[in-house]
């Protein structure tokens, strides 16, 4: 993983992965846009097999985007998870494949890389680290080996948040490499409101910074019941007050 700026790319086959089976599942729309054309057409992700490292999209309904698609003119992908961007470019279809619908699938070949643009949407308020507001995390890791799943927690500091996610800082790294998009539990007492977060989130990246030997993990919520998401504004609007009257005194 590469970062620059708000701008997070994703070199590793696993991670690319994890976001292309995130567009599979969810069945989001796909833009492709071929080189020399400003056309975009519309697809989706059928299929991933991370062992050949290649994935399978729909077959357009263009007809001249098929014709673009067989002779292997490049092409660029864009989609959007959760608000964020997802950007491959350089991509070129290895093989049109029957499938048993009416519809044929193209085979692509995994990217280089994979951008990820995030944009913030929603204010984000710093937690103060006089609050030290600790949040108990939990993960699940699958064996492929034995097929045994291994749950692992630990304490993780909240540096920010807002109404679609937070930062979270955690003393050394990861026992086992996350995986961008993991899915994890939080658990934290919130002061100031005095309520308790029970929520689940989205890894969408990590930082590790050797100076201080901390990683800074950057985290979407998912799914969030209705009351939680009460509790997350009125923890965040309490922080931007506080930050407000600090300033004015």
């Amino acid at each position: 993983m590469s970062t620059f700026g708000n701008d997070r790319y994703y070199t590793s086959a696993g991670d690319i992965f994890s976001v292309l089976r995130i567009l599979q599942s969810d069945r989001s729309s796909i833009n492709i846009q071929f080189d020399q054309s400003s056309a975009p057409f519309s697809s989706m992700v059928l299929n991933i097999d991370l062992h050949a490292r290649e994935f399978y999209l729909d077959e357009f309904a263009n007809e001249q985007a098929r014709k673009w698609a067989a002779s292997g003119r490049p092409f660029s992908l864009r989609a959007s998870i959760n608000g964020i961007r997802v950007h491959a470019r350089d991509l070129v279809v290895l093989e049109t494949m029957a499938t048993p619908h009416a519809q044929d699938a193209y085979r692509v070949a995994f990217p280089e890389r994979l951008m990820y643009l995030q944009r913030r949407d929603a204010y984000r308020a710093v937690v103060p680290a006089t609050l030290n507001v600790v949040a108990k995390i939990q993960r699940q890791h699958q064996n492929k080996d034995s097929e045994q799943t291994t749950i692992e927690k630990f304490d993780a500091r909240i540096v920010d948040m807002s109404a679609t996610g937070l930062a979270l800082e955690i003393d050394g790294k990861f026992k086992t490499e996350p995986r961008m998009m993991e899915l994890l539990s939080l658990d934290a007492d919130l002061p100031m409101v005095e309520q308790h977060l029970q929520v689940n989130t989205h890894l969408v990246y990590t930082r590790y910074q050797p100076e201080t030997d901390k990683t800074i993990c950057g985290m979407k919520f998912s799914d969030l019941p209705r009351n939680q998401q009460v509790i997350i504004t009125r923890f965040v609007t309490q922080l931007q007050r506080e930050g407000i009257s600090k300033k004015t005194n």
